[in-house]
C-alpha cells in the first residue's frame, strides 16, 4: 500500500518564543509531519506555513499559494488574521491538541474561501451577540447558524434585539445546558440516520442503496455545518453551559470527520464507505449525541 507523503510545515520563527517553537515542532512531528523552523523566506516546498500574528501579509507576498496558520496574542486578533490572508488562527499559548486540529483541518479542506467564510462569519456573529446582550437571540442563533446557507441572511430569521446585558453569558449557558441535547447542534442527525440505514443495507448485502433521509442539498452543505458547529462549541457561554458534555466536541474536530465532510460536500451525497468505516461513524455519532444529552 502506497504511503501518504508527509505534510511539510514551515514555522517562521520571528515573533515566536522558543517555548512556542518547541511545542509546535514537537506536536506536529509526533503527528507525522515534517517541520522546518525558518528564520526568513525559503524557496523549499511547503504545505503549510505557521506565522506570528501581524506577519501574514509578508508571508503571503513571499509564498502566495501556501496556506497560513497565524498564532495570535489575543482572541480578537484571530478575526484580523483571517481577514489578512490566514487560513486559520490560534491564540497563544499554544495547546498541542488544538494546534493539530487546526493544522489538519487546513491541510484536509484545502479551500481558504470556505474555511474563512465560515470561521469569520461565526466569530463576527458571536461578537455581535455579546454586544447586543440578548440571550434569546443568542440561543436562536446557535440553533439556526449551522443550518443556513448564508450567515448574512440570519438577521431576517432571528427575533429582534431586546437588550438585556444582565447575566448574558450565564443565561445563555443555562439555555444551552437545557436545550443542547434536544434542539441545538442537531444538524448531524440526518447524517446519523442515513449512516444507520446504509450500514444495515451493507450488512444485508443490498446492491442498490435506498433513498437518503437527508434533504436535497444536505451533503453539499455538510462541511459548512461541521465547521460552524466546531466554532460554536468553542464559544465560552456554550462551553460553560455544556460543562463536561462539551467533550463531545472533540469528535467534531477529528481529521477523519474533516475528510468525510470534504468528500461528502464534493460528491453532494453520502460517499462510499466500507462496513468498518460505516460502523465506526455510526458509533461515533451515537456517542456524540449521547454526550450532548448528558447520558
Amino acid at each position: 500500500m502506497r504511503r501518504k507523503p508527509r505534510a511539510r510545515v514551515g514555522v517562521l520563527a520571528a515573533g515566536l518564543s522558543r517555548r512556542t517553537l518547541a511545542i509546535v515542532g514537537r506536536t506536529l512531528e509526533r503527528a507525522g509531519m515534517e517541520v522546518t523552523v525558518l528564520s526568513g523566506p525559503s524557496s523549499g516546498p511547503l504545505d503549510l506555513l505557521i506565522v506570528s500574528f501581524g506577519r501574514e501579509s509578508a508571508a503571503r507576498a513571499s509564498r502566495s499559494r501556501v496556506p497560513l496558520l497565524s498564532l495570535t496574542r489575543r482572541p480578537r486578533q484571530e478575526e484580523e488574521a483571517l481577514a489578512s490572508g490566514a487560513w486559520g488562527a490560534l491564540t497563544l499559548p499554544v495547546r498541542g491538541e488544538r494546534l493539530l486540529e487546526i493544522a489538519n483541518r487546513i491541510l484536509i479542506v484545502g479551500d481558504r474561501r470556505r474555511l474563512v467564510s465560515n470561521l469569520l462569519g461565526v466569530k463576527r456573529w458571536l461578537r455581535r451577540l455579546e454586544q447586543e446582550g440578548d440571550p434569546e437571540r443568542a440561543v436562536e442563533f446557535l440553533y439556526r447558524a449551522p443550518k443556513v446557507a448564508d450567515l448574512d441572511l440570519l438577521d431576517r430569521r432571528l427575533p429582534p434585539v431586546r437588550r438585556n446585558r444582565r447575566g448574558f453569558a450565564g443565561i445563555v449557558a443555562r439555555e444551552v445546558a437545557a436545550r443542547a441535547g434536544r434542539e441545538l447542534f442537531d444538524d448531524l442527525l440526518p447524517l446519523s440516520i442515513d449512516l444507520e440505514f446504509r450500514l444495515k443495507e451493507e450488512k444485508e448485502g443490498r446492491t442498490t442503496p435506498g433513498e437518503p433521509f437527508a434533504a436535497r442539498g444536505y451533503y453539499t452543505h455538510l462541511l459548512d455545518t461541521k465547521l460552524r458547529i466546531e466554532e460554536l462549541l468553542g464559544w465560552r457561554p456554550v462551553a460553560k453551559g455544556l460543562g463536561p458534555r462539551a467533550a463531545a466536541g472533540a469528535w467534531i474536530r477529528t481529521p477523519q470527520l474533516d475528510s468525510f465532510a470534504v468528500a461528502a460536500s464534493r460528491s453532494r451525497s453520502l460517499p462510499p464507505l466500507s462496513v468498518p468505516e460505516l460502523a465506526r461513524l455510526v458509533r461515533d455519532l451515537r456517542r456524540f449525541h449521547r454526550m450532548l444529552k448528558g447520558r
